[in-house]
């Protein structure tokens, strides 16, 4: 910043801290990008006009917002942290398409196959049981979500972005297992045979997200503390 721009004082960036959270800006990190860029569009003001007064430079910043206020940018940065895991996710299960990382989903998908070419269609509700178990189990021993259990933590948007998006990852495929039990459920259980058309895909998607709850325990939050320490290191919240 060039010398011949004014600085704000300590008080009038508290004062720019207390002016944002009146304005329902829930998330603290949120709450800094804002208040910066206040602070540099109150400075330049100032620079332009010495005699104009803090709180008409702040009445004059904030008129360049929406009606809304600042709920479309919180609403604009909840959609790209959200966009950012989900890609996030997403490129690191392709991985396992690729070698050598793809030799764990051909083990994991034949032992799947295995099991259902036996058990036929009633053996879709055995496995979605299995993976309740794991998820519990794993998350049991995760020794990461403890670490941001405290609500004060949740008040960042980068942790519940991360919090909002892993366990969403894993929630809408078991979806599509329950809609199959809800057909074995109508058919009261009887063993049905399945073809090799559903068994193969399905015995990938078992691998897969089998892979994807490990992660979401012990490899991705990883990936949030990692984040946390870039990008909001200088916040002191880690």
């Amino acid at each position: 910043m060039r010398e011949d721009v004014p600085q704000l004082g300590p008080n009038e960036i508290d004062k720019l801290f207390q002016f944002v959270k009146g304005k329902y800006v829930r998330y603290r990190d949120v709450q800094y990008e804002i208040v910066d860029h206040l602070a540099t569009a109150i400075e330049e003001i100032q620079r332009i006009n010495p005699e104009i007064t803090f709180t008409d430079a702040l009445a004059k910043v904030y008129a360049r917002f929406p009606v809304t206020g600042f709920a479309q940018l919180v609403a604009i940065k909840q959609k790209q942290m959200n966009r950012y895991w989900t890609r996030r996710i997403g490129r690191w299960l392709l991985q396992y398409f690729r070698p050598p990382q793809v030799i764990v989903t051909f083990g994991l998908s034949g032992l799947f196959y295995c099991i259902l070419h036996f058990t036929g269609a009633m053996g879709i509700l055995g496995m979605l049981l299995f993976i309740w178990l794991l998820a519990v189990v794993l998350r049991s021993k995760s020794p990461h979500d403890r670490q941001f259990e405290n609500p004060e933590r949740r008040k960042y948007l980068v942790i519940d972005s991360f919090y909002n998006t892993v366990p969403m990852a894993l929630a809408q495929p078991i979806g599509f297992l329950w809609g199959f039990v809800q057909f074995v459920d109508d058919i009261r259980f009887e063993y049905i045979p399945v073809s090799d058309t559903i068994i193969i895909p399905l015995s990938i998607f078992l691998a897969l997200y089998c892979i994807l709850t490990y992660a979401a325990n012990y490899i991705f939050p990883y990936w949030l503390e990692e984040e946390i320490e870039e990008r909001y290191g200088h916040l002191e919240f880690v």
